[in-house]
């Protein structure tokens, strides 16, 4: 009865001393990813600084330049179409909110005194934009150049076939 005793005493002990054994070499492995993922972070702490510092030095040498350039393009989209759920208005939305801002990237950069205003609404403007498998056609409404070009754009879906 004693040997039974001391047998269920010493799997216990053994048990414990695992269990604690486990419990330390998890702890020490954690400890390690945690040091890493710490210096990672340190890292992209101070690249991300010398970024911010980076784009602060652009962007005060581009406002002592006299010139306005475009920085930045802006589109406002307006669907005029009742058939789609908020979710496939927005997912529309945004892939004609890109397809402009593709038409219109060769022009981030570019000194505004440079460009002629009228010729800038007709490149979207009438244009058909093929999107989730449904032709939009595009009209522009409002558009404003300063640093952030923007664009209010006014879509319907168009429903004639493609002219071929």
């Amino acid at each position: 009865m004693m040997g039974i005793i001391i047998n269920k005493a010493a799997c216990i002990s053994c048990f414990m001393l695992g269990l604690l054994l486990g419990a330390a070499l998890s702890v020490v492995s954690i400890g390690n990813n945690v040091d890493t993922l710490y210096y990672e972070n340190q890292e992209l702490e101070l690249q991300l600084e010398s970024v911010s510092k980076e784009l602060e030095e652009v962007k005060s040498t581009l406002s002592k330049s006299k010139d306005v350039i475009i920085t930045k393009i802006a589109p406002e989209i307006i669907l005029k179409t009742d058939n789609y759920t908020d979710q496939e208005a927005e997912r529309i939305k945004l892939a004609l909110n890109k397809e402009i801002v593709n038409h219109y990237q060769n022009l981030i950069g570019t000194p505004l005194k440079t460009l002629d205003p009228k010729l800038l609404p007709g490149i979207v403007n009438g244009r058909i934009m093929n999107v989730e498998q449904k032709q939009f056609k595009v009209f522009v409404k409002t558009m404003v150049l300063s640093e952030t070009m923007y664009i209010e754009v006014e879509v319907k879906e168009n429903l004639l076939p493609p002219s071929l």
